[in-house]
Order: structure tokens, then sequence, then C-alpha cells
């Protein structure tokens, strides 16, 4: 249950990240000549509504108001798979508790954990910046251009299209490249091949860290016979 918690309160950091970076970007993006109406309208409600809901989620899990499970409980009690949501109420109240519980007593690890997601969605905001610039053609990709191409690629990357927005990022990206950004066919197909091996390779070593790990601890908390 604690680790059910410390994910949820992860994924709460990783968001508030993000949108924290879509904040800044979409300044650029709402005042660019370069980008259309309906796509500014449409950003504006995607940001709004984001916001609405992590502001909804922080206010629950900091004074402990427990929405999550109440919703669940009220759901269930309309006749909504009253039996798998009543058998998953306990798992999200005990998230519930456990995110209070860092949020009143960790704030400092927290805020540290925040930070790091800060850097880490950063990083991910610069890697246009970066292809362009090894592929010599950085003069084609302006900071308009990187602002909008990653505030627009995270709103379909958090759309619930298909597992790991495998397919639909692709294409998405794709989209936002070559009518948004002009930006030629190649180019753009180079460009997410080499973020998905990248992202790949990250995985890749998480999983040996998470494996060493794993085994390190194992080694200390075995008993001797």
């Amino acid at each position: 249950d604690a680790m059910f918690g410390s994910a949820v309160l992860d994924k709460m950091l990783e968001l508030g990240a993000y949108l924290f970076w879509v904040y800044v970007t979409s300044i650029v993006c709402l005042t660019s000549p370069d980008v259309k109406t309906e796509i500014k309208t449409g950003f504006g409600v995607f940001v709004g509504a984001s916001s609405a809901l992590m502001l909804c989620a922080f206010l629950s899990f900091h004074f402990h108001w427990r929405l999550f499970s109440r919703f669940l409980n009220v759901m269930a009690a309309v006749g909504f798979f009253p039996k798998l949501l009543r058998s998953l109420s306990p798992w999200f109240e005990n998230a519930e508790h456990a995110v209070h519980e860092s949020l009143r007593l960790r704030k400092r690890a927290t805020f540290v954990a925040f930070f790091y997601n800060v850097s880490s969605a950063f990083c991910i905001l610069l890697k246009p910046l970066a292809f362009f610039w090894f592929i010599g053609d950085t003069h084609a990709f302006s900071v308009w251009d990187l602002c909008i191409l990653f505030a627009l690629s995270q709103i379909v990357l958090a759309l619930p299209l298909a597992p790991g927005s495998a397919g639909s990022y692709e294409a998405g990206v794709l989209f936002i490249a070559q009518t948004v950004l002009a930006v030629n066919y190649n180019t753009a197909i180079a460009f997410i091949a080499i973020t998905r091996v990248w992202d790949l390779a990250q995985i890749f070593a998480g999983l040996c860290l998470s494996l060493r790990a794993g085994f390190q601890w194992t080694g200390k908390n075995e008993q001797p016979r």
C-alpha cells in the first residue's frame, strides 16, 4: 500500500512538472502568430482542465479529503462495477493516506523529488533542439517551434489512445511537425525514431539499475543459515 501511494505521488509530481513546462511553453504558443486559433483554443482547454484536476488532486491529498476513494464508493453505490470498485477503494484510501503523510511530514523530500521531475521534463523539452543541432539544421528550428512541439506533443502523449501512447504519439508528433512546424517528412520520421530509441535506452538502463538494487537489497537482508 505504501508502495502504491509512492507511485501515485510520483505520478502526481511528474504531471505537475510537465504542466509547469507546458505553462511556460503555452505563453510562447499563445503569442505565436504561426499557431492557428483552433489549436490555441484546444490547447487552452487542455491546460485549464488539467490544471483544475491537478489542483483538485493536490488539495484532496494535502487536506486528506479522500475525494478519489469517496468517488469510487459513490460509483459503486449507484451500481457501476460495485464489486470491483469496492475492492479497489481500500487501496485508494491507503494511497491517499500515504501521499497525505508525504506532503505533510516529508515536505523537503517531496520538493526535491519535484525538482528532479522538473529537470527531467526540461531535458525532454530540449530533445528536439539537440536533434536539430546534431543534424546541423538549428536555423530551421526556432525557440517558438521548440515550445510549440513540446506543448502539443505532451497533449498527444496525455491522450489515452493506446497503451503507452504506442503509435498515437508517433502519429501526433509527425502531424504536428509537418502541418504546424513545416518540417519535412524524412526529418520528422528520423526525430521520432531517435526519440523512441533514446526512450528504450533509458528503460533498459533503469531496468538494469533496478535489478542491481534489488539484488543488493536481497543480499543484505538474506538471513544466514
